[in-house]
């Protein structure tokens, strides 16, 4: 499908020169008009390019495997049917992946059995229905990861809320090996993701010695789905990406998930503040959050990070060789991000879908649960904030 780019800028632009009538001292950008531009506490400014991905919507297929879905043995079934029917990481190179990678993610299917309540596993499987098969994937192996990991979809059936993917973030290895670039080129072939085609969106570099090379997909149910492929850089022994890979292969970093409230005309970006508040009262703690000075257009926070304690003592004693440090902050296993976007109003939502020749998201129909946020990217510093604070350890 062609799309003209003018488009996407003059509906940025418009959405540019409304907020900066809605939100103090937010104003355009006077020489790129469709980018909002905000003064950070700091005093810093921050930047933000509304210009929607330009994307080609593409099928999302992964309910074929899902539905029908009773119980746990279902859903880890689903997995195997689908990583067996679609190329992963582990069709395309190793990285430098231990052996203990591939008993982490068996010995996390195994517990599901124990620790994955039936209605649990439902919920999962019909929440993925709306992903494709490579992140339906990557999210059966988070959210299996732990009871908390998935409180947030029990939360949401009681309160009435939405829950959106909004990224997952996949630690690929090394630049001098290539793996993210491999990573990337496989996601591109295989899976249908594309870069965003706009200008500062295909590459982040990070002074604490890593690089991401972010990817997009938007299916015809309206889910855009991100993906945030890292690694860290060359002659940066002691980039803690480099390990995870080595630990836990190509799993996910991090699952990030994002929450609406009401529905149709009323439909609400959930604030990071509300969440959690709700994930407390369940007894889970987070970290310190980021993005209060983007006023709500990207917030991020991680829960605690669930600490890995099967790490053979062999692995250890190799990464401690590198960093003492390091062998504690690599048991840092799977997380889990909360994300909160605010949320184009509805005339606004349309006209997003309208960019793609979606139909209009009216209540009742099938668009009825999309989310369309304001920002639909990464943000760097924040991205360098929730790495550094998924490395601290266990709650004091």
């Amino acid at each position: 499908m062609a799309m003209a780019t003018d488009r996407f800028s003059s509906f940025a632009s418009g959405l540019a020169a409304r907020l900066e009538t809605e939100i103090p001292d937010a104003r355009v950008d006077p020489g790129e008009p469709a980018c909002l531009l905000l003064t950070a506490r700091s005093g810093g400014t921050i930047r933000l390019d509304l210009t929607p991905p330009r994307l080609s919507v593409r099928a999302g297929d992964a309910n074929r495997y899902l539905e029908g879905v009773a119980g746990t043995d279902d859903l880890v079934d689903a997995y195997r049917r689908i990583r067996r029917g679609h190329v992963f990481e582990d069709s395309i190179a190793s990285g430098d992946a231990s052996p203990y990678a591939g008993e982490f993610l068996e010995r996390l299917l195994a517990q599901a059995a124990q620790t994955c309540p039936d209605n649990d596993a439902r919920r999962i499987a019909a929440w993925t229905t709306r992903l494709d098969p490579y992140c339906a994937a990557k999210s059966i192996e988070s959210l299996l990861n732990r009871p908390e990991d998935r409180i947030l979809l029990r939360i949401a059936e009681s309160r009435g809320w939405t829950v959106h993917f909004d990224h997952l973030a996949i630690r690929c290895g090394v630049q001098e090996k290539g793996h993210a670039q491999s990573v990337v080129q496989m996601l591109k072939e295989h899976h249908g993701y594309a870069s965003a085609r706009v200008p500062g969106q295909e590459f982040y570099r990070f002074a604490q010695g890593w690089n991401a090379l972010p990817v997009y997909k938007l299916l015809g149910n309206g889910s855009l789905l991100r993906l945030f492929p890292d690694q860290s850089e060359t002659g940066h022994e002691r980039q803690i990406i480099r390990h995870w890979n080595r630990v836990y292969g190509f799993t996910a970093h991090h699952i990030a998930l994002r929450v609406t409230g009401g529905n149709g005309d009323t439909t609400r970006s959930v604030p990071l503040s509300e969440l959690i508040a709700a994930l407390r009262d369940e007894g889970i703690e987070c970290l310190a959050p980021t993005g209060v000075d983007t006023i709500n257009l990207l917030e991020q926070v991680f829960t605690r990070p669930n600490r890995d304690k099967a790490i053979p003592k062999s692995l250890l004693h190799e990464i401690r060789a590198v960093d003492e440090q390091l062998a504690d902050v690599v048991c840092n296993a799977k997380l889990v991000e909360l994300v909160s976007r605010r949320e184009m109003d509805v005339f606004q939502r349309n006209q997003f879908l309208a960019l793609y020749e979606l139909e209009p998201a009216d209540a009742g129909q099938h668009h009825a649960r999309v989310s369309a946020p304001i920002y639909n990217f990464f943000l760097p510093a924040q991205a360098a904030h929730v790495i550094r604070t998924s490395t601290q350890g266990d709650a004091p």
